[in-house]
Order: structure tokens, then C-alpha cells, then sequence
């Protein structure tokens, strides 16, 4: 889901220079997202649809510009959709396929440090959190933002499409031991299914999806969140953030961050679930310590400023020359 939203920042930001057309492999989830932002998108089955679709719309010429976010994509696919565009711009979060020769450029944002950008041959390699796409809104809401003292809400989402299952055992849990005074806030994602759950106090409050993320996390005091994507938003806003993981490249993202200090890392979803007791101590350290809070806070803000959709559209139009 976390493409998904980027696609979807980086159409906010580019379409008013270019003609954009989004093509989406074929799911409820893209369909839907794109259908809720009022996005017009095609879809497609497998890699020959996808080759079929661009041969079609090229007949009467070639994009300028082929913007490719897919975690899993092999540099033959990529070298083929080379045929269709001037130039490429591939979205390498884990660094799979930089080494490979392309004519265009890699962006790899998934960086614990600003930019660094390198010239290899036709191929540009940029790395670093400015180069991550955020909607425009996320720098409206960072103005505003302000770190509060006291704890008193807490975020909690681990995913665009999360399991039910972890999530509202880390809710029953927090809901369990926490101070009273503090307020839960837990985002499903797009498909929760019913929660027939009614055991919760009514501190715990659910939200299948938020019309406004920014808005969101600029309301919560502190996040407890996957790895993924959404750290970024926590960190543009300021919120300060508990990192989990649910799968092995998110552990590996969170620890490099947590290296670094966005963020603290409490570990895989399961074993925090199998461990309350020293879950708890983790918890309630980070939220009595504000000095740290409050570091965070300011760091965070320093690595990601939200103008990333703005870097990407610097770096089309430097390789298209500015072609529509």
C-alpha cells in the first residue's frame, strides 16, 4: 500500500507540468486507493499486459519519462520498458539493481542521512530521504506542529493493509497497561474486515482509513509503526515514533534508522506480542523520556523537510529537458 501512496504524491506534484498516465498491477487495493483520490489509473495482469499496454499508448511516440515503483522487479523487465521512454526513473528502495547500467536514473530514499547523488555513465543514482515523495499537505501540517510536553495520544499503525490479528493484540495489550490518561488511536488500513472485538476500554479508538494522514499523525504525541513507508510521514511531521517490524526488510530498515536515532526499535511484532512484560518497560521509558522525545522531534524534522516529490520532479525534468 505504501507504493500506492507514493505513485499517488508523486501524480500530485507532477501532473500539473506533464501529462501523467498511471498503469497498477491489477488488485482491489490500487483499484480502490486510486478510485478513493479520484486518481485515473489502467491496470494490468502480468509482464505482458504490461508490455502490451506500452507498446499501445507509444504508437505515436515515446513517454519522456517512465517512473517505476515495484519492490520486486527484475533489471530485464526494466531494460525492456527502457524501449518505451526516453528516460527511466526506478524506485530502488533495498538497492537490488543500481548497479546495473540504465539510461535515466535510481532513487533510493530508504537512507538514514540527506543526499547523495552519483553520475555513473548515462545512469544517476540518488540516495537519501530527499528523495522521498510526501503529498503537499505533510509540509502545511509541519508548520503547525508543535512537541508537546505530555503523552496523551498514541498512534499505532503497522501497515497500509495490516493484520487484523497483530493489531489488536498490541492494542489489548497497550490498553491493558498503560496510564489511563493516555488515549489509543489505531489505523487498520484500507481492508480490516469487522472488529468484533468489544473488550477494549474506551480510550481505544479504530479507524479503518483517514482521510487525512497528515492531520493524523500531527494529533498524536508519539507513533508506534511499521518500518516502512510511513516513518517518513512521522518524521516530516515531527511525531516521534516506536519502530516494529513485521517482515525481514522492514527489520532491516528500522534498525538502520534506530541507529541513527528516528526512531526506536522494539523489535519483530511477534516476539513484543510473546513478551509483554518487557514490552511494557520498553514503552513506558520512551514515553517518560522527553529529552529524547524532544530530539527526535528536532531530528527528524532535519532529515525529512517534504519536499522529495519537488527533488523528483527537479531530476524529470533535468532528464527530459522539461518535455511533456
Amino acid at each position: 500500500m505504501g507504493h500506492l501512496v507514493r505513485i499517488g504524491a508523486l501524480v500530485e506534484t507532477i501532473a500539473p507540468t506533464y501529462r501523467v498516465t498511471v498503469l497498477v498491477k491489477q488488485d482491489r487495493y490500487g483499484e480502490f486507493f486510486f478510485k478513493q483520490k479520484g486518481i485515473d489509473c489502467f491496470t494490468y495482469q502480468d509482464n505482458r499486459g504490461l508490455y502490451l499496454f506500452l507498446e499501445k499508448t507509444t504508437r505515436d511516440g515515446k513517454y519522456a519519462a517512465i517512473i517505476i515503483d515495484i519492490y520486486r522487479i527484475s533489471i530485464n523487465v526494466i531494460k525492456r520498458m527502457e524501449n518505451y521512454c526516453d528516460f527511466l526513473v526506478n524506485f530502488d528502495d533495498m538497492q537490488r539493481r543500481v548497479q546495473y547500467p540504465i539510461k535515466g536514473a535510481f532513487l533510493c530514499p530508504q537512507e538514514p542521512f540527506n543526499r547523495e547523488i552519483e553520475s555513473r555513465g548515462p545512469t544517476v543514482v540518488a540516495k537519501g530521504t530527499d528523495f522521498f515523495p510526501l503529498r503537499q499537505m505533510f509540509t502545511r501540517y509541519r508548520e503547525q506542529h508543535r512537541l508537546k510536553k505530555n503523552v496523551a495520544n498514541i498512534g499505532i499503525i503497522l501497515g497500509g493493509v495490516p493484520s487484523p490479528t497483530y493489531t489488536l493484540q498490541l492494542i489489548r495489550l497497550l490498553d491493558h497497561f498503560l496510564d489511563k490518561t493516555v488515549d489509543l488511536h489505531a489505523i487498520m488500513g484500507f481492508a480490516p474486515g469487522e472488529i468484533h472485538d468489544h473488550s477494549f476500554s474506551s480510550r481505544v479508538h479504530i479507524e479503518k482509513n483517514p482521510g487525512n494522514m497528515a492531520a493524523f499523525i500531527t494529533e498524536m504525541d508519539v507513533g508506534i509503526i511499521a518500518g516502512g513507508f510511513i516513518k517518513f510521514e512521522f518524521m516530516c511531521i515531527g511525531t516521534p515514533f516506536l519502530l516494529v517490524s513485521l517482515c525481514n526488510h522492514q527489520q532491516k530498515l528500522a534498525r538502520k534508522f534506530a541507529a541513527k536515532g528516528y526512531g526506536v526499535y522494539l523489535g519483530e511484532i511477534k516476539h513484543l506480542i510473546a513478551n509483554p512484560g518487557k514490552f511494557q518497560r520498553k514503552i513506558e521509558s520512551f514515553l517518560s523520556n522527553e529529552a529524547l522525545r524532544a530530539e527526535m522531534f528536532k531530528n527528524s524534522r532535519r532529515l525529512v523537510d517534504g519536499q522529495g516529490s519537488s527533488r523528483i520532479l527537479e531530476i524529470v525534468n533535468a532528464l527530459t529537458h522539461g518535455v511533456t
